[in-house]
């Protein structure tokens, strides 16, 4: 009958919408989970790390016979996963500020080909572990200038080539591009690595998604990284997107910023 019909839709709406609600309260305590253990796993970390600064400091002073090459390549080896250790608890607590509406970005004047060289330069001590070559070309004529956060938008870059590096292999190329279109300031990272299908294009942009998981195991990061770009720049007023003409052929990631006419009253 038309009445067991409709029941039965009431109540099967019903089941979908407590599957929903399931669902978004599993995922909010799983946000909430990862936040406060990042929170609890940050404070012993800082200690380690000031720690070992010490112990490096102090083996400086003694002649360099008295220590063992063991001894300074375990040293080097703890501080490397350290420092790893340490971008990735930074990565999720930013990502948990973000979801969260809490993350606050400290506007002012950002000259675009600065951050970039700065980045280039934090990235370089990961790429020279695979002998890869960074290059930067700025096509842009004058200075170009956007009102926003430099801390925020040079994380950025360090993120796309974070993954460029990753994804690409020895002995392998990556190229920034700094360049003007119209209002918009617009910088890509073109590397030469395994490159994306389509499906993947806008995948690589969710949270924790990996492209190989073979690689990412092995390599920096926890697959936050292009995610918290992607929210950085649309907190810009930006917008950020990849394109791969197919894998094994590299992939590039682009992102627009609106270029600054005016510094805004204080």
């Amino acid at each position: 009958s038309e009445l067991k019909i409709t029941i039965e839709k009431v109540l099967e709406e019903k089941k979908n919408r407590d599957r929903i609600c399931s669902l978004e309260e599993l995922n909010r305590l799983k946000d909430e989970f990862i936040s406060t253990i990042s929170h609890e796993l940050r404070t012993p970390l800082m200690g380690i790390s000031g720690a070992l600064e010490l112990i490096i400091e102090e083996i400086k002073k003694y002649p360099r016979d008295s220590v063992t090459e063991v001894m300074r390549k375990s040293l080097a080896i703890i501080d490397r996963q350290t420092q790893r250790m340490k971008k990735m608890v930074k990565e999720i607590l930013d990502y948990a500020k973000m979801e969260a509406g809490y993350f606050q970005l400290e506007m002012g004047q950002v000259v675009l080909e600065k951050i970039i060289l700065e980045a280039i330069k934090d990235i370089q001590g990961f790429s020279e572990t695979k002998k890869i070559v960074i290059s930067s070309h700025f096509d842009v004529g004058d200075t170009l200038m956007v009102y926003g956060d430099a801390n925020a938008l040079k994380q950025t870059i360090i993120n796309l080539l974070s993954n460029a590096v990753k994804y690409s292999p020895v002995g392998g190329k990556i190229d920034v591009q700094l360049v003007r279109k119209d209002n918009q300031a617009e910088i890509s990272v073109k590397d030469n690595g395994i490159g994306l299908e389509k499906n993947q294009l806008e995948k690589i942009f969710e949270k924790f998604y990996r492209v190989d998981q073979s690689l990412s195991r092995s390599d920096y990061g926890i697959g936050l990284g292009l995610s918290i770009a992607r929210k950085i720049v649309e907190l810009h007023n930006g917008k950020i997107w990849a394109e791969s003409p197919g894998p094994g052929r590299g992939t590039e990631v682009k992102f627009t910023i609106p270029l600054a006419v005016k510094l805004p009253d204080q």
